[in-house]
């Protein structure tokens, strides 16, 4: 028996101009499902290869993002011939049907965790899942994550993006600020995280937020914990360094709401705040009971 093709909803790309002001009736004039399919070589006669289109089948740790300015579908840690592979699909206007492709570009130098060693010995490296995704800029932001090694997860701390223009991977230089007492950059997964840049701002800062995300300690149970943490980097990609504040938030936010509760959110910028919605907490949190919204707005 086949499998179903994968259907995914999107904003048509060819009605952009007109969901912008659009008003929330009108939204679902402006989205569309696409069926997502990959090509593979099947031998014919005569020691002929012909493509053949199969149902594009994601798993449950892949992740995807999308590139509406670019018409770009990107998936993430997508299982292909016995490794993981990264996806692109063209959106092409008036087409419903999409064919994706392993993109080489997009798998070359791609992040990974390093479990230490000889880098040459690529049993040192695991495919890292879970990790923050935003674009910006013509620039995708792959932000911390979580690998599985030797029977044991492990947290990331290190970022990497992809210079679409480019077409490569970039691993910049994280520089800490003087941090109070007590505070450390927490190496963790599931974090949500957002790029803005204020070209007309007197400065002109291209920024990289990050909120909350999940981390595992490493004592033998892998007591998870949710973070209560909101960090900012200035990137400057001349230098390809990248600046790493931590946030005080009990300064500026009312105490009974200081604590963002949860993970896996969605974040995007409007009118020079950040609207953080949505995400996952745990069954038995204490906080559940405390926080009827999952919206917070952040200034």
């Amino acid at each position: 028996m086949g499998f179903e093709p994968y259907n995914i909803t999107l904003f048509v790309v060819e009605e952009l101009d007109r969901l912008i002001t659009a008003s929330a009736d009108e939204i679902t004039k402006f989205v569309k499902s696409f069926e997502l399919f990959i090509e593979r070589k099947i031998k014919g006669e005569n020691n002929t290869h012909n493509n053949e289109s199969i149902p594009f089948l994601p798993r449950a740790e892949s992740q995807y993002l999308v590139d509406y300015p670019n018409k770009m579908l990107y998936f993430f840690n997508v299982s292909y011939y016995e490794k993981y592979c990264h996806f692109t699909f063209d959106l092409i206007p008036n087409v419903s049907k999409l064919i994706g492709k392993c993109n080489s570009q997009l798998n070359t130098d791609a992040p990974r965790y390093f479990h230490g060693g000889d880098e040459e010995d690529e049993h040192n490296y695991s495919t890292l899942f879970d990790v923050g995704l935003c674009i910006g800029d013509n620039k995708i932001f792959s932000v911390y994550g979580q690998a599985f090694h030797k029977k044991q997860f492990w947290d990331s701390d290190e970022i990497y993006y992809y210079d679409i223009s480019k077409k490569q991977w970039v691993k910049p230089k994280i520089v800490l600020k003087k941090l109070s007492s007590g505070e450390k950059m927490v190496p963790r997964h599931g974090v949500t995280c957002n790029y803005v840049h204020f070209p007309n701002n007197l400065y002109s800062k291209h920024l990289l937020y990050t909120f909350g995300g999940e981390t595992s300690n490493q004592s033998e149970n892998q007591t998870k914990v949710i973070m209560n943490v909101i960090e900012f980097f200035i990137l400057d990609f001349a230098s390809n360094q990248f600046e790493y504040f931590m946030v005080d938030k009990k300064s500026f936010l009312r105490k009974e709401i200081w604590y963002i509760p949860y993970f896996h959110s969605l974040c995007f910028e409007t009118e020079g705040k950040l609207l953080i919605f949505g995400g996952e907490h745990y069954e038995d949190s204490s906080y559940e009971d405390n926080f009827q919204s999952k919206v917070f707005c952040f200034e």
